[in-house]
């Protein structure tokens, strides 16, 4: 939930890209290989160096994250996860 809610305040992220991780930020943001360390500090500092980069980034995270994960979608996400788990139904 940390990342939607980074990308809905508009920042570019960067996120290893482990489970569904690049599904959630697309094209936007930078999805890193969590095997190599080196490519998170590369990402930060390309974030950190390029403002127009980051703005760009930053707008089509909070697009993606109204269109995608807006609160009727995470809850019904939510509610299916819980009875999935569960075997109730909710």
């Amino acid at each position: 939930k940390a990342l939607l809610e980074a990308m809905s305040c508009g920042d570019a992220c960067v996120a290893s890209d482990v489970g569904e991780i690049s599904a959630i930020v697309g094209d936007a943001g930078l999805v890193i290989d969590p095997g190599h360390p080196e490519g998170f500090a590369s990402a930060v500092l390309r974030l950190a160096e390029d403002a127009p980069l980051r703005r760009e980034l930053g707008g089509k995270a909070r697009l993606r994250v109204i269109s995608n994960y807006g609160l009727a979608a995470w809850g019904e996400r939510t509610r299916r996860v819980y009875e999935k788990a569960t075997g109730w139904k909710f």
